[in-house]
């Protein structure tokens, strides 16, 4: 069921766009006033997430148009956004996609607040935001933004015109409006670090379209539900719980094969460690999940027999290569056309490969279950069960 906006007496003036709720009125006025950030301290300040919230409820409850909403939105948004500092995924450290979703506030309230965190190397496909009016203010990282403007075409599809792409650093606002080249989107962390965003929807998305791109250039609208991996996420993200200890890693990282013919080298950390549990990772496995090591590309180096590269094509269009020793065929690395500058290494094949914890889940709404076929007590109670009498 849609999330709707309960039912209020609507002012006469005539609105921006009725089905949005947004309605100007000459006596609603953005009066709260926004506190500036702490300062003289580096740590994060209590109950910044609760305290978004209810500025977004006072915009959303003050009846201003699409237009005239922006501005107090982006004031609430920055002061947030001044507030936090060195955040990192945790505890949001699983998603159905490609990255964790959180949303602040609770799912029955007529608006969203959605804090994503951008792995190295993600993006976004290009969708819109079902009309709503919103805006989004960059947390951290380097981040960037491509709006479109869309046209239908005579044979069902979409021509797309992408704008200019603009960076989004620390601070940084784009609105979100119904109107052509502000509704349509995609996003990006071309960088090796994660980065953040939040993003406010003054009305709240159920469904939207993401745009595929067709061989001929034109593009497909394919219905999608808007999904979240937690909820009322701000008391516990004003709450800051510390993130476990890592495991100290190698200062030199070296992956091999079966045979031992294959060995790649790397004297730089890791920029990421996921496990993965997509169709093709558990293909590749036969088992319910993959866990990757990824690397700065250049930094990686293949010593002794040369690795043998297979290309695909994956469901979202790009290319993708895996490499397998030409040998033993054990399977190595992967890289992807939407992500270049990383290379995941088969976190088995790493020498001390216990010591490379996963920060994150990905596609865990894709696992299986493993079935125990009988053999639910382990080989040592298997070993020492007592025998039957004859």
């Amino acid at each position: 069921m849609a999330i709707t906006r309960p039912t209020t007496q609507r002012p006469t003036a005539v609105p921006f766009r009725p089905a949005l709720g947004l309605v100007k009125s000459p006596t609603a006025r953005w009066s709260r006033t926004l506190a500036p950030p702490r300062r003289g301290s580096t740590k994060t300040s209590r109950g910044a997430a609760g305290r978004l919230v209810e500025d977004v409820r006072t915009i959303y409850n003050s009846y201003l148009s699409a237009r005239e909403a922006q501005g107090p939105l982006r004031e609430a948004l920055s002061v947030f956004a001044a507030s936090e500092h060195s955040l990192t995924p945790y505890p949001w450290n699983r998603s159905l996609g490609r990255y964790p979703r959180v949303l602040l506030n609770d799912p029955a309230d007529g608006f969203q607040i959605v804090v994503v965190f951008w792995p190295p190397g993600s993006r976004s496909a290009i969708h819109d935001h079902a009309d709503t009016v919103g805006g989004v203010i960059a947390l951290y990282g380097e981040l960037s933004e491509t709006k479109y403007t869309s046209e239908p075409d005579s044979s069902g599809t979409v021509r797309l015109g992408a704008g200019e792409r603009v960076p989004l650093r620390n601070g940084s606002f784009t609105p979100i409006l119904p109107e052509p080249g502000v509704q349509l989107h995609d996003m990006r962390n071309e960088s090796l670090a994660w980065g953040a965003t939040v993003h406010v929807y003054l009305n709240s998305i159920t469904d939207y379209h993401v745009y595929a791109q067709r061989p001929d250039g034109t593009h497909t609208k394919d219905p999608r539900s808007f999904w979240f991996d937690y909820a009322r996420g701000a008391a516990l993200w004003d709450s800051r719980p510390e993130p476990p200890r890592d495991a100290e890693l190698p200062d030199h990282h070296r992956a091999h094969c079966l045979c031992g013919q294959t060995v790649l080298s790397c004297n730089q950390p890791p920029v990421l460690c996921t496990l993965c549990k997509c169709s093709d990772c558990r293909c590749d496995t036969g088992g319910s999940a993959l866990r990757w090591v990824f690397f700065a590309a250049k930094s990686l180096s293949c010593e002794r027999e040369p690795l043998v590269p297979r290309t695909y094509q994956n469901d979202s269009g790009y290319a993708i290569t895996k490499s397998y020793c030409h040998r033993c065929h054990t399977q190595m690395t992967f890289s992807s056309a939407a992500s270049p500058q990383m290379t995941g290494v088969v976190a088995t094949t790493l020498e001390q490969s216990e010591r490379y914890r996963p920060e994150i889940g990905l596609y865990i709404d894709e696992r299986r279950p493993s079935p125990s076929y009988g053999l639910s007590r382990s080989p040592a109670e298997l070993r020492f069960a007592p025998e039957e009498p004859s």
